[in-house]
């Protein structure tokens, strides 16, 4: 992912413009333990406020890098007009749809770090919404591995026209630079104090 820009920490979390999302980053941060990001069971997703569940996604990614989604939110479903739980995310998804976000959802998996970006969703014909979208690896349980991925979907902006052709894209890509692939060997901690959202 080297062409995305990474950020500090402080930077990072500034880039999240809605306060769930804000929320769920900090929670997640705040279930890192000896430097290790956080298990399925160090940060099970009954356990998060059930203002966010509305939003929540949660895949458990597999030994053929699928995601299988576990847990798809009911604005969710909405946002997309179809459910995807019980269901592996690139048969949910339109060619075009899977080919502009499933790059980052593989990007988490493989290099360990949260990801947050915007994005267009077609909602009719000639009609879009924008969202904010965060991503996030959960370690499998015991395993130096990641097993799972934790995202939430935020809709931003009233529902837009345009007129073909338009070029629906995923923008404002931004990386942390916790680089917790390489926490799996014990990195020095880092410092969790300054992020200032609670």
């Amino acid at each position: 992912m080297k062409n995305y820009r990474y950020l500090t920490l402080n930077a990072f979390a500034s880039r999240l413009s809605n306060p769930l999302v804000q929320d769920l980053y900090g929670l997640w941060l705040d279930a890192i333990v000896d430097d290790l990001p956080p298990t399925k069971t160090d940060f099970p997703i009954q356990e998060l406020p059930f203002k966010m569940w509305q939003y929540l996604f949660f895949c458990d990614y597999t030994s053929d890098k699928r995601f299988y989604c576990v847990h798809n939110g009911t604005a969710i479903v909405r946002f997309y007009g179809k459910e995807a739980t019980g269901k592996y995310m690139d048969e949910c998804l339109s060619e075009d749809l899977a080919k502009e976000i499933l790059p980052l959802y593989h990007g988490v998996m493989e290099e360990g770090n949260a990801v947050y970006y915007e994005g267009d969703l077609p909602t009719g014909d000639e009609s879009f919404m924008t969202y904010a979208r965060l991503l996030l690896p959960v370690r499998a349980a015991d395993e130096d591995r990641y097993g799972h991925l934790l995202g939430i979907m935020i809709k931003t902006g009233d529902q837009k026209t345009y007129k073909r052709p338009y070029q629906l894209q995923r923008r404002n890509i931004v990386w942390d630079t916790l680089d917790l692939q390489k926490s799996l060997v014990r990195r020095s901690p880092f410092d969790r104090g300054t992020l200032g959202l609670f």
